[in-house]
């Protein structure tokens, strides 16, 4: 039996899809069928997230994963995860708002990172995540030297 997975999506169709794929391929990849875990992905409005985001209102960002979270749960998950880099900035705030246990992307990109011996990493991402320290800083705390683009290959990178 396979514990329910619930996905945060939305905050990028293409990161929500993403999850979706890695997860199913991965796990027929492992076992050769198709029994895969069962996904419930509750799609956000990106756009409240946007003008969030813009407004400075992380309180409504974090407020709202974690009524998603719950509404996660409340579903049937047993844990979940916040399929984006940016929102990422609050995790520990959403955390403290639901009893879904939630995968924190930061921790587990610095656990692998570890596992294979990396001192150094670069990060891309959104020009938010990739300006903001929250990754960034995220990262360092596993004693990883964290390389991020200068403003001038980031504004050639994403416009």
């Amino acid at each position: 039996m396979h514990k329910k997975i619930g996905i945060i999506g939305g905050l990028s169709p293409e990161s929500s899809v993403s999850y979706y794929l890695h997860i199913t391929r991965k796990y027929f990849e492992r076992f050769g069928n198709h029994s895969y875990p069962e996904i419930i992905i509750y799609s956000v409005n990106l756009e409240n997230y946007h003008n969030w985001r813009g407004e400075n209102r992380w309180d409504l960002i974090t407020n709202d994963l974690a009524f998603v979270a719950n509404q996660l749960q409340k579903a049937g998950a047993e844990f979940g995860l916040i399929a984006t880099n940016t929102m990422h900035k609050v995790f520990e705030e959403v955390q403290s708002k639901t009893t879904l246990p939630l995968i924190n992307l930061i921790e587990v990109t610095a656990l692998e990172a570890k596992k294979q011996k990396l001192g150094k990493v670069g990060l891309l991402g959104t020009s938010y995540t990739m300006s903001e320290v929250f990754y960034r800083s995220g990262l360092e705390k596993y004693g990883l030297d964290v390389l991020v683009p200068s403003s001038k290959i980031k504004n050639w990178f994403i416009k």
